[in-house]
């Protein structure tokens, strides 16, 4: 048992594959590169990665921006909802101050009629 765990852990753990654009030969042998295609190789995959993670990062900031345009939204429609509450609110008083004020100049008036009958 513990023979077979030293052997997993020698075994090479292998990676992504380098982009090789000379590694298009038909013969299924075995490739060789010389170390200057291997390096550029190895700088054009780091700069694809660079690329992913520019793009994954853009993509949370457009999703954050998103999220946070929601929340605005959310917040700007409920101060809408509070303002109209009030104004409907003010406007019912306005309203009901005026009906008072209307019963009061009636009741002044009958009040009169009545003092002129009598």
């Amino acid at each position: 048992m513990e023979a077979s765990l030293t052997i997993k852990k020698k075994r090479k753990k292998s990676g992504k594959a380098l982009l090789l654009q000379e590694a298009c030969g038909k013969s299924g042998g075995g490739y060789f590169f010389s170390p200057s295609s291997l390096e550029s190789a190895r700088a054009l995959q780091a700069e694809y990665q660079h690329q992913e993670d520019l793009a994954a990062a853009q993509k949370a900031d457009k999703k954050k921006l998103q999220e946070n345009n929601r929340i605005y939204k959310a917040k700007i429609t409920q101060e809408k909802r509070e303002a109209a509450a009030l104004k409907k609110e003010v406007k019912e008083k306005e309203a009901a101050e005026k009906a008072a004020q209307k019963e009061r100049r009636k009741q002044a008036s009958d009040a009169t009629k009545a003092i002129k009958l009598s």
